[in-house]
């Protein structure tokens, strides 16, 4: 298993190093939009169990 796939941070990380001339910061923010995003397709299909696993993901990295 792909710890990335576990730890939003490991992502994040992950993320920053493939793409060093973004700051870290900017790999945050994305990350935060990309879940928030993920989460309101959740909410409009009315998915909680998906709508609380993205919020577990999202208290990760804010």
């Amino acid at each position: 298993m792909d710890f990335e796939k576990v730890s939003e941070w490991a992502h994040v990380l992950v993320q920053y190093a493939e793409n060093a001339r973004v700051p870290l910061r900017d790999v945050i923010g994305e990350r935060i939009d990309d879940l928030l995003d993920l989460y309101l397709l959740a909410k409009s299909l009315n998915d909680e169990d998906w709508m609380r696993e993205i919020q577990d993901r999202l208290k990760q990295v804010i």
